[in-house]
């Protein structure tokens, strides 16, 4: 008998590879590597700090880390700051572990 579709990818299961997905690219990784360290940053900041990807570039890629719940943004005047989220960041950890740990997908590959 095999695994239905609905059963193999749960909506919980799915959450937790729509965050992979999110972090699954070099520039997204330096975002939040740069966030880590300098705490919050405009897209401005960033481009000058990174001398690499375009304003426009930055700017989509925040964008996708922000709808992933990655990192929030306040406005400023004339800007937007960007930060991380700290309670995603935990489930993100979480995630890591439960994905290593996850005895229903052991089962689901036996």
């Amino acid at each position: 008998m095999g695994i239905t579709n609905e059963h193999f990818y749960t909506p919980d299961l799915n959450y937790k590879a729509q965050i992979f997905r999110t972090l699954a690219h070099s520039c997204r990784l330096r975002i939040i590597a740069t966030l880590l360290v300098h705490e919050y940053m405009t897209v401005g900041e960033m481009t000058e700090q990174f001398n690499g990807p375009s304003q426009s570039t930055l700017s989509e890629h925040l964008r996708q880390l922000k709808e992933a719940g990655l990192i929030s943004g306040t406005k400023l005047e004339t800007a937007i700051r960007y930060s991380l989220n700290g309670a995603i960041w935990e489930h993100v950890k979480w995630v890591l572990t439960t994905v290593a740990n996850d005895n229903e997908l052991v089962m689901l590959y036996q």
